[in-house]
């Protein structure tokens, strides 16, 4: 949702079967340039809901006078809000309904030559902001000369980066009160990644599959998605995933859906401390376990 901060906006809705969901600001340093920190950000730990489960905030340059709920002040570099909502059981699960609204006229608009221009220079910088970024290598070292930004990415395949806390000044869209761990995948039809971890006490955590783009797969084909709510932990507390081209027998299986290579994606949200290293092993599909140990 792009902002202008000169405004103020009430946010408003109804919190659905979220497990947890916030809207979170951005700043923009420079016309169509990735952002680089985070303004500010408010989740569902901070909202009262009524009986049916509405909830509403402000955000603005100024806080109104006598308002005393959650509130993001908007600097002048503010350029954005993303919303987050995590679902258990995100095939059933009712999702967030958002309704964000100014409170202020915006005047009226006139398109001139040099406002398309400047939004034609801004498009241009945006798409190669994200040609520096993806594709992700999938496997190796990264190309001579090729920017390495974004999120923190482990060279080679098969293995996942140390997980990090997300700090205020961050490369991209990242959320404050996450922990990541992002990892690639290399994969032939006959092999498997088993990843093991120990999710520390959190609100919610998961673990996707994506493309080099950074984009999921398509859930109405197969499972490429476990969380806090439908994956197993073994008797040590621990959880092992695992990720093959289809769905294996495992509880915690997850299929690329045939896609020999792509990302991996942790997220543990409102984790008491940063998850532990993960560690990751590529076995034949015929070695990996079938049940929780």
């Amino acid at each position: 949702m792009p902002l202008d901060p000169a405004r103020t906006y009430r946010v408003s809705g109804t919190r659905g079967d979220s497990a947890y969901f916030s809207l979170t600001v951005y700043n923009e340093p420079e016309p169509g340039q990735w952002s680089n920190r985070i303004i500010g950000i408010v989740n569902d730990s901070d909202l009262t809901f009524d009986a049916g489960g509405r909830f509403e905030f402000l955000i603005g340059a100024t806080k109104p006078d006598g308002y005393r709920g959650p509130f993001i002040p908007l600097t002048a570099d503010a350029a954005a809000g993303i919303t987050r909502d995590y679902q258990i059981f995100p095939e059933t699960g009712r999702r967030v309904v958002w309704e964000i609204e100014p409170l202020s006229d915006s005047g009226t608009y006139r398109e001139r030559d040099e406002r398309t221009a400047r939004g034609l220079r801004t498009a241009l910088r945006w798409i190669l902001e994200q040609f520096n970024v993806v594709p992700i290598p999938v496997a190796g070292p990264p190309e001579q000369g090729r920017v390495t930004e974004g999120h923190n990415t482990p060279v080679g395949a098969n293995v996942c980066a140390p997980p990090y806390q997300v700090p205020d000044a961050v490369f991209g869209w990242s959320a404050r009160d996450a922990c990541y761990s992002f990892g690639t995948y290399a994969l032939q039809s006959d092999q498997a990644l088993v990843i093991t971890h120990r999710p520390p006490k959190c609100r919610f955590w998961n673990v996707n599959v994506w493309n080099p783009f950074m984009a999921g797969y398509n859930s109405d084909y197969e499972r490429v998605s476990v969380n806090i709510g439908s994956a197993l932990p073994n008797s040590d507390g621990t959880v092992t995933i695992v990720i093959a081209h289809r769905r294996l027998e495992h509880p915690n299986a997850i299929s690329t859906i045939g896609h020999d290579g792509g990302m991996i994606a942790f997220r543990w949200f409102h984790a008491e401390n940063v998850p532990e290293p993960l560690t990751c092993a590529v076995v034949d599909v015929a070695e990996v376990p079938r049940t929780v140990s």
